[in-house]
């Protein structure tokens, strides 16, 4: 009997774990909840909303989330999730997923012109190339570019445009990844590279969770760092953990892939580094 109880108490404590552990929007969390947590996630206290987005909105009027609540409206939810990066639809209570993810695997083109729309109306953008510590295939890479949304006393606040889907240790992948890469320096984002673990990768492209990287923003994740602008002309870090397959073919594809992709003009990152085809070419030459 008394087995039976411990056995029924541990399946509740499970449960009320489970549904703690989740976003509150499916308990009912109010809309100006949600509003005020991730203002706050993202370095706008409750008291600087009426600062940050003014549309009439007083000190007074944020103090509770019960009266915030009334004075929420179809201009503040635009507002709010234009200038922080959040989809609507999860201010609304519609969705669990919080921010939107973007995926330009095969679509190096597409991504320039993402990167070039994005950096015509903001005052500065950066990234960090997240890839998990624990090699294999298990988790992906992450491509986190951070825009500064605006300033309040001085202090930069952001939002965050999450590039997912790169399955960095297969060939193709690590080329159009290294072409995303290029275009980021070529046009002045400048991206670091951090080996993280898998799950902080996977918990962000879920996106299901608030962003809470405090003031420092993407300079606050910590892991070792690695410069993955030197996939764009160091053969050897460009193919660091590629899969070889078969008789090398993942290596030997996986050069003949960057060098087609810098004949397109997509490894230009800026640096005019003339001698970066022929260290492919030598590379790809010592192996067919």
């Amino acid at each position: 009997m008394f087995g039976e109880i411990d056995s029924l108490i541990s399946i509740i404590e499970r449960l009320r774990k489970f549904l703690g552990g989740r976003s509150r929007s499916s308990l009912g969390e109010m809309v100006s909840t949600r509003i005020v947590n991730v203002c706050e996630a993202h370095g706008i206290h409750r008291n600087q909303i009426p600062r940050v987005f003014g549309l009439g909105l007083s000190v007074y009027d944020v103090a509770s989330d019960a009266r915030f609540l009334r004075k929420v409206d179809e201009d503040l939810i635009v507002a709010i999730a234009a200038k922080i990066g959040v989809k609507r639809d999860w201010l609304e209570g519609a969705s669990s997923k919080i921010y939107p993810t973007y995926a330009f695997y095969k679509q190096p083109e597409l991504f320039r012109s993402f990167l070039l729309d994005k950096l015509e109306g903001a005052e500065d953008i950066s990234g960090v190339l997240l890839f998990p510590e624990e090699g294999g295939r298990l988790y992906g890479a992450l491509l986190l570019l951070q825009e500064t949304a605006g300033y309040l006393d001085g202090q930069p606040f952001y939002k965050y445009h999450l590039c997912d889907n790169w399955s960095h240790e297969y060939w193709k992948a690590r080329a159009y990844l290294t072409a995303c890469i290029a275009i980021c320096w070529k046009n002045g984002v400048y991206v670091q590279g951090r080996f993280v673990p898998g799950k902080m990768i996977e918990d962000l492209e879920d996106a299901e969770g608030i962003i809470k990287f405090g003031e420092d923003g993407i300079y606050s994740i910590r892991g070792r760092r690695w410069h993955c602008e030197d996939m764009v002309s160091s053969p050897e870090v460009f193919l660091s953990a590629v899969g070889p397959e078969n008789e090398n073919y993942g290596v030997i594809e996986a050069l003949k892939y960057w060098i087609e992709l810098h004949d397109k003009g997509f490894m230009d990152d800026g640096f005019n580094d003339s001698a970066a085809r022929s260290r492919f070419v030598d590379r790809l030459n010592q192996i067919i």
